[in-house]
């Protein structure tokens, strides 16, 4: 049996989060272009920018089917040098603390296409430091958390790992996510989780909202 520890798991959302995403779209397709992909370049952007028109949202477009695996080795190549510039700098404080802690475990959860999303990780301080960066497609967070509690030895544990967990904290800058967030408690699990605010009014209205 494996003994009960007193280690915290964090969750991170990752977009806006920990990485900025302004001009990240255009900053790929500019990379496609310069790599010979012109005609693809601009078919994304065409198909994006009228997805977010006619629905308000391009989540569900399939850009992995776009990119391609050969295409974003290429891709990811070239925005390794950027991508480090693109983590916000308190964000790399806090992660340079908690990294430092063995009391911590880090792990980035993000939603999105697995290509799409790893382009953003390449040439991170987390791909460098192989911060688990787990990728899915569920539009609630809390059940994708749920589906990968176990309740074990008075904690928990997440996922196949075998360390068992006390203390459970969710980091977001969506607050749509923590709606079902009360089910974490209700399994008997330990958890609090914590909202973002970058200034980013398509989720809040503007209005700052610091802590869940």
């Amino acid at each position: 049996m494996i003994a009960k520890s007193s280690k915290t798991l964090i969750l991170s959302d990752y977009d806006d989060t920990l990485f900025r995403t302004d001009g990240f779209f255009y900053e790929v397709l500019d990379q496609l272009s310069q790599l010979g992909f012109s005609e693809k370049s601009a078919a994304i952007q065409s198909d994006v920018e009228h997805l977010r028109r006619t629905l308000g949202t391009s989540a569900s477009y399939d850009f992995d089917g776009q990119i391609g695996a050969e295409t974003y080795l290429r891709l990811a190549e070239t925005m390794n040098a950027n991508n480090s510039s693109r983590i916000y700098s308190d964000a790399l404080r806090f992660y340079n603390q908690v990294a430092a802690d063995l009391g911590i475990e880090f792990q980035i959860a993000t939603r999105g296409p697995k290509l799409w999303q790893q382009l953003k990780y390449s040439g991170t301080i987390f791909q460098s430091d192989s911060v688990t960066f787990d990728c899915f497609n569920n539009s609630n967070k809390v059940d994708r958390f749920i589906d990968n509690i176990t309740i074990a030895d008075g904690g928990f544990r997440y996922g196949a790992e075998d360390t068992i967990y006390e203390r459970l904290v969710v980091i977001d800058n969506d607050q749509r996510y923590f709606q079902a967030f009360d089910k974490l408690t209700k399994l008997g699990v330990g958890a609090v989780g914590y909202l973002v605010y970058r200034g980013n009014a398509r989720f809040y209205g503007g209005q700052a909202i610091a802590h869940v």
